[in-house]
């Protein structure tokens, strides 16, 4: 079945935690969705209604457990974390507050942001339509060499922090797709880069 949250959900009082389960459908046509504990969607989320979205755990962590789409743009703060478990295809944009795992492809069609330190826990292939993508911590991968992609037209690809340098060692293959600037302002340790 489906779940639909038609407004927004918690902004008064924050619900102390949100799970929805596996093998349906999570309908999010409200602008915000705010926990102090974990919001946990196992089963495929769509972002409808009007507006751009933003989810808030205070405490906790936002985890999707399958894919994410929807056209309009969606801002995450999880507290001790925000986890992509399936393909993230067509927000406007993203924006990403929370140490993140991104375990499969991002498709935006404007800008992507990730502010806190990002894991690879797949190979993944991060895509925008000539906008920018933005690192503004480190990007580490787990006990596998992960792949990353970038491909952003003639957007801006900006990395902040160190690429590869974290204690699971350097990323396997890393691809740089731009027209625009690559910024690198910390270290890469890649074993392949293009």
């Amino acid at each position: 079945g489906t779940t639909t949250f038609s407004g927004a959900v918690g902004t008064t009082t924050a619900l102390t935690s949100l799970t929805t389960n596996a093998g349906g459908t999570t309908a999010i046509n409200g602008t915000a969705i705010t926990t102090s504990g974990a919001q946990t969607y196992n089963d495929t989320v769509t972002l409808g209604g009007a507006g751009a979205k933003t989810l808030t755990s205070t405490a906790g962590a936002i985890t999707f457990a399958s894919t994410l789409g929807g056209a309009f743009g969606l801002t995450l703060s999880g507290n001790t974390g925000v986890t992509f478990n399936g393909a993230v295809a067509t927000p406007t944009s993203l924006d990403v507050t929370g140490a993140t795992n991104i375990n499969a492809n991002v498709t935006t069609t404007s800008t992507q942001a990730y502010h806190s330190p990002v894991t690879l826990g797949a190979n993944a292939v991060l895509t925008t339509t000539n906008n920018s993508v933005v690192f503004d911590s480190t990007v580490d991968r787990d006990a596998t060499a992960r792949n990353l992609t970038v491909t952003t037209g003639s957007g801006a690809i900006t990395f902040t922090g160190n690429v590869g340098a974290g204690v699971n060692g350097a990323l396997g293959t890393a691809i740089f797709n731009t027209t625009g600037l690559t910024t690198l302002s910390g270290t890469l340790a890649a074993d392949t880069l293009t």
